[in-house]
């Protein structure tokens, strides 16, 4: 079997660019199916209005940061994939590996993304995080009186 370095690079950076947007995309997908069960159950229970708005805020920064780290991951990844035709000597190597680490890094984002939006207690770890914040908006008032 020959050894062709620059064929594997171009395959896995273009490959890796490929699998982090439908990974994304379907990320987005699954925010989108959050939202509207969020949306019904609002419509079923006026009392959630403000728990929601928490956490749509929650998976709304999350979620752009990791949109950016997913274009990030996508351009320099196609980058890659373009300068692996150049001698770049050990700084090209360097790249790669600071690339491809973005790359892992990117899913393993996604991947927590995905868990923190499916908690099942999310609703309940949201509204006691909002109950302490009262609380210590009340006792600091007290404090100052």
């Amino acid at each position: 079997m020959d050894y062709k370095a620059p064929e594997n690079i171009f395959w896995l950076f273009s490959a890796a660019a490929q699998s982090i947007a439908a990974f994304v995309g379907f990320l987005a997908a699954g925010y989108i199916f959050i939202n509207e069960r969020m949306d019904k159950a609002v419509d079923l229970d006026g009392t959630l209005v403000d728990i929601y708005e928490v956490i749509r805020k929650q998976h709304y920064k999350r979620l752009k940061i990791l949109f950016v780290l997913t274009g990030l991951s996508i351009v320099l990844s196609l980058s890659v994939t373009f300068l692996n035709s150049y001698n770049l000597g050990v700084w090209g190597l360097v790249y790669k590996c600071l690339v491809g680490g973005l790359d892992v890094f990117t899913v393993f984002l996604a991947i927590k993304f995905v868990l923190f939006i499916l908690h099942p207690d999310r609703l309940k770890r949201t509204a006691k995080q909002m109950i302490d914040e009262t609380k210590n908006v009340f006792v600091e008032d007290a404090v100052k009186h």
